[in-house]
């Protein structure tokens, strides 16, 4: 069969076409998924002096700071020498070394003089978790707690700070004292002595800390029996109290947390959420605003039982207000506690996304992080940029 030039010809120009369609196609693709890389390379850069303070690194994950080192570096802050962010190295605290080694790095907070101060954690690192197997027994504190040394330092340095921030575990066991007062003076609140956690599975062979089953029999002459999802109440004083889903809470809640309408539209916060990690029962003083509060969905009995101890049904989460000229910010949460967080942060627009397609799962740290903490402190990063001195 004889083939005309003609198509041939149309053949080819056929082929060539779909090809160049494909390869258009396929440039444009690229061209789109570059979009997020350029415009945060196109972004300028925002130096801000910051300061963290984080004394529980029992490994190398950091990760009671690790997510808000991501967050500055995503949200381009850098250094006072241009430099990125690190959750490895540059913070106050504790550093875990290869072969089991260890050491501290502290220095004048004052002399740093921060812009924003930091305060992630300072429950401390103890021998059975730095060492062990991390049982959930008491053992001894190898370092840990703030001193009353280092609030001096603090207050020396909040003239000149613009933000400090303080999260769960910063005032409680082992901080005592002076320090302690320290810390409640600053963010405007009293603890009133309890932390709390919500667990999927109250059961001995779970996650529940040996110290508080021990702690609960000798308390009340009885065999630690509870099983399935509930919370656990824990007093300075070693004193225990368990609420049980369906008897003492409703079924499938857990802990909520719940965005006020100021804490909604100046920090971005959900209107209602779950949380299922660590707590404090803190209380406002006058002046202090609470921007969310947490909501134990207590049925009415427990309600009354918790009210002899002096603790109600609903507790600030997050708290603003002014220590002279510095914003102050507590979560009585251990809120930015998720890991991993991602290894990659030039990616404009990457924050929004994610929280966009979190939802709400139990027990998954992650979906807390990025619909709440990310977007608070978002928001709370850029007010502090917006009241720096030009």
């Amino acid at each position: 069969m004889m083939v005309s030039m003609e198509s041939l010809n149309a053949g080819f120009r056929n082929l060539w076409s779909r090809k160049t369609s494909r390869v258009l196609l396929a440039l444009a693709g690229v061209g789109l998924l570059s979009v997020p890389f350029l415009r945060w390379h196109l972004l300028p850069a925002r130096q801000l002096r910051v300061l963290i303070l984080d004394k529980t690194v029992p490994e190398p994950s950091r990760r009671e700071h690790a997510g808000l080192t991501w967050l500055l570096n995503h949200r381009k802050f850098r250094g006072p020498s241009g430099e990125v962010f690190r959750a490895e190295q540059g913070y106050y605290g504790f550093y875990p070394r290869p072969n089991k080694t260890w050491e501290i790095q502290e220095g004048s907070i004052a002399a740093r003089a921060p812009e924003f101060l930091y305060l992630a954690d300072t429950y401390g690192v103890y021998s059975e978790e730095f060492y062990g197997a991390a049982l959930g027994n008491r053992s001894r504190e190898l370092y840990g707690g703030l001193r009353a040394e280092e609030a001096v330092d603090i207050d020396a340095a909040l003239p000149k700070c613009l933000t400090l921030v303080g999260e769960f575990n910063t005032f409680a066991s082992p901080t005592v004292g002076e320090a302690r007062a320290a810390c409640q003076r600053w963010f405007g609140l009293t603890w009133k002595g309890w932390i709390g956690r919500f667990f999927s599975d109250l059961d001995r062979r779970g996650e529940i800390p040996p110290w508080a089953i021990r702690n609960y029999q000798i308390q009340t002459g009885q065999e630690w029996t509870f099983e399935g999802p509930g919370f656990l109440l824990v007093n300075e004083d070693d004193r225990v109290e368990v609420l049980e889903e369906g008897r003492d809470v409703e079924a499938g809640r857990g802990l909520r947390f719940q965005g006020r309408p100021e804490g909604i539209q100046a920090l971005d916060l959900p209107k209602d959420t779950r949380f299922d990690y660590w707590f404090d029962l803190v209380q406002p003083r006058p002046g202090t605003q609470v921007m969310a509060e947490f909501e134990l969905p207590l049925l009415p009995q427990a309600e009354k039982r918790l009210a002899l101890l002096g603790l109600p049904r609903r507790t600030p989460a997050v708290l603003a207000s002014w220590h002279g000229n510095t914003r102050t910010f507590y979560f009585a949460g251990d809120f930015v506690d998720a890991w991993p967080v991602p290894y990659f942060y030039r990616i404009s627009g990457l924050a929004p996304v994610r929280k966009a397609f979190s939802r709400e799962v139990p027990g998954d740290p992650q979906s807390f992080f990025w619909r709440v903490y990310i977007p608070m402190m978002t928001r709370i990063l850029d007010d502090t940029w917006a009241r720096k001195p030009r």
